[in-house]
């Protein structure tokens, strides 16, 4: 490596030795400037300073903490497996923009993938090693050991969903209005509400039971059936994949074959929903109006285009790290909560709505 030169891509990373030799001090002298851990003269610090920009060195994690500085790593928790995390816009954008934030603040963002079949001890000791200065978690499920370890590691924290009952500050979307918005279109169509009920058999494909967000669209769902003297019929997919939601509407078809409304819980169950409809030879709008939530990618994957709730995954991703950063500096209650808005786009598969 050149004396005045950073590291060219795919080279060996920068070592205290590069500096010293670029600086034309001890290694001694920049181990302890480095680590906080001795006497450096101010001429010494400013050419260590001048050496560590010129070769690009980093201080990696495991000497950081052993100096008692902060990591600078802000983990991101996802208790997903892999196959659903990957079948995910969603999460993969709202990723996408935490980590731009916490770059923009001089963190780095580390995605710790939960499962299970891991046991929680595991995570446990990872909170615990002082390699994470902070903790943001998604796909939060109801009674969930990642909560209650992220509680007990006393670690600055934001969730991404679960309820005001986890006692984290959290960000969330408003999933109940979300929910029945989509579906007071769903039965009323274009019309005025009050004007006539058009759909004669509501029925929603739920997401995972245990997630709250497919709880608050269950009951966001079920608050606008009432209200329109409906009762509607709920298939369990499970999960959020779009093939736990083909599985599901194959099973509402076979017992509901006359259903004419169908809410999905995501745009992938959603989507699965129009092509299982295709292939039975229901006719979407004018048979059957479908409709999802999220606005992903999912929802235009299709030509006639899956009417859906939008949630802005990039102001998600750019609230949870703002957060998670506020609880950091001490800036946000342990406790705050922020719920984002939703808005309903109209495609074609409620456009119109026609009686063969």
């Amino acid at each position: 490596m050149s004396a005045n030169r950073r590291p060219e891509l795919g080279a060996s990373p920068a070592t205290m030795a590069d500096v010293a030799r670029v600086a034309g001090v001890s290694r001694g002298t920049v181990s302890r400037y480095v680590r906080q851990t001795g006497y450096v003269s101010a001429e010494a610090r400013a050419l260590i300073d001048d050496a560590i920009g010129q070769v690009g060195y980093v201080p990696n994690a495991a000497a950081r903490s052993l100096a008692g500085l902060p990591s600078r790593n802000i983990a991101l928790i996802v208790h997903e497996d892999a196959s659903t995390f990957s079948q995910d816009p969603n999460l993969m954008a709202i990723m996408v923009d935490a980590n731009r934030v916490l770059v923009e603040q001089d963190h780095q963002l580390m995605v710790l993938m939960y499962s299970p079949a891991q046991g929680v001890e595991r995570l446990k000791e990872t909170l615990n090693s002082r390699f994470i200065d902070a903790v943001m978690v998604a796909s939060i499920r109801i009674d969930d050991p990642v909560v209650e370890a992220v509680r007990a590691s006393g670690l600055p924290a934001a969730l991404l969903g679960g309820s005001p009952e986890m006692g984290l500050a959290r960000v969330d979307v408003d999933n109940v209005s979300g929910a029945r918005e989509v579906v007071e279109h769903l039965i009323y169509g274009e019309g005025a509400r009050g004007a006539g009920t058009p759909v004669r058999e509501l029925a929603m494909i739920t997401g995972p039971e245990d997630v709250q967000a497919s709880l608050d669209r269950r009951a966001g769902c079920e608050s606008a059936a009432e209200a329109a003297g409906l009762t509607p019929r709920f298939a369990h997919a499970g999960a959020w994949t779009y093939e736990a939601g083909a599985r599901a509407m194959r099973q509402l078809l076979e017992a509901r074959p006359n259903v004419d409304a169908i809410f999905a819980a995501n745009d992938a169950l959603g989507v699965a929903a129009l092509d299982i409809l295709a292939e039975a030879g229901r006719s979407v709008p004018a048979q059957v109006r479908v409709a999802g939530f999220d606005d992903s990618q999912w929802a235009t994957k299709r030509e006639l285009g899956l009417t859906t709730v939008r949630q802005s995954s990039s102001m998600l991703g750019q609230a949870l790290a703002e957060l998670v950063l506020r609880r950091l500096a001490g800036d946000a209650s342990p406790t705050e909560s922020i719920m984002l808005p939703t808005s309903l786009v109209v495609r074609g598969s409620t456009r119109r709505m026609e009686r063969v």
